[in-house]
């Protein structure tokens, strides 16, 4: 219950400061959750069991589930893997934008479009961020129980 608190307030504070920034949706962009989040997905259900997902995702809501250690390591290598893979796939994601955006930036128009194509350009690093954010606390979570099993 104290981690979907914690995430509650982290995603609060987050959309607040977006909100007080300007508009909402300069921070969004298909294309970059695109880039990010299926192919971390995908990734992420190819090196894990169906059963490690199952209990990476149970233990973050279900505070008596009790596993040993080999399947809290397993369930825990679920949020290390997908949140690794969120940063790798943005820092792809901003290269990809970089890429675009140097193929179209010429001549007199580069101050005009340098600023918003840069600002859609780290879009998908900033994603990776929120959610490799997300994935550590989970972490973090699985490794306190890990360490008061082997006490």
């Amino acid at each position: 219950m104290m981690f979907l608190l914690g995430m509650i307030i982290f995603v609060g504070m987050i959309v607040m400061a977006m909100m007080m920034s300007g508009e909402m949706m300069m921070f969004v962009n298909l294309p970059s959750l695109i880039v990010v989040i299926p192919p971390a997905l995908m990734f992420t259900l190819t090196s894990s069991s169906k059963q490690s997902r199952s209990h990476a995702v149970k233990l973050l809501f279900n505070e008596s589930l009790h596993l040993n250690s080999a399947e809290l390591i397993a369930a825990k290598h679920v949020f290390t893997t997908f949140g690794n893979l969120n940063i790798l796939m943005g820092f792809i994601g901003v290269i990809i934008g970089a890429i675009a955006m140097g193929n179209t930036l010429y001549g007199e128009n580069i101050s005009q479009i340098f600023g918003s194509a840069l600002a859609v350009c780290v879009l998908p690093f900033f994603y990776a961020l929120l959610i490799k954010v997300l994935c550590s606390a989970a972490e973090a979570k699985i490794q306190f129980k890990i360490i008061n099993l082997a006490s």
